[in-house]
């Protein structure tokens, strides 16, 4: 680097070790010498405005990209209904304005994705993802009902995270009565 006239910034470099949590417990030494300087790992890094953990999990940047989404909500509610009082709690305005917060709108396309799946009106390889729970020994009260069947994923930080997986677990929390709605009244919410 010397020979291309550049340095590195001691104070700002850091540098991260990705792996599984069994993968991590095996590194020993987790610092490296670059130059004269000493650098320690990092649990976390930033990186062209993304952030990553060692786990590649990517939780802690969706975290941040919703809490960045929900400020901008706020503002936008503030701004519709011209509140600019910062006494009144923006969960008020969003609800006077009949909005969800973001991270339960997520939720909320996630579970009107997977009711237009159960009914038909998903394409195809969304709608192939997904099964009911069939009870074939004894009729039971809940073999009535819309449960779908969670999969079982090979890797568990990730395949949880996936349609496959992720929907059914919303949509089985759902009470029944809500599962089993014409789309009438949920089509007006989307």
């Amino acid at each position: 680097m010397a020979a291309h006239k550049l340095r590195l910034n001691d104070s700002k470099t850091e540098f991260i070790i990705l792996g599984t949590p069994v993968q991590l417990t095996k590194v020993v030494n987790k610092s490296i010498k670059v130059g004269g300087a000493s650098i320690a790992s990092c649990d976390q890094v930033r990186n062209l405005g993304v952030i990553f953990d060692k786990h590649m999990k990517m939780d802690k940047h969706i975290r941040y990209l919703i809490q960045r989404l929900q400020r901008l909500q706020n503002s936008a509610a503030r701004f519709v209904v011209d509140c600019y009082d910062f006494n009144t709690p923006s969960l008020s305005i969003l609800h006077s304005l009949h909005w969800l917060p973001v991270e339960f709108r997520i939720k909320f396309k996630v579970l009107l994705l997977v009711y237009k799946c159960i009914h038909g009106m998903a394409p195809g390889y969304l709608s192939d993802d997904l099964s009911f729970q069939v009870n074939t020994r004894y009729t039971l009260r809940s073999s009535n009902t819309l449960t779908l069947t969670l999969p079982r994923t090979k890797l568990k930080t990730y395949g949880d995270r996936a349609f496959p997986s992720a929907g059914p677990k919303l949509w089985n929390g759902l009470p029944i009565s809500v599962q089993s709605s014409p789309l009438s009244v949920s089509s007006s919410l989307a």
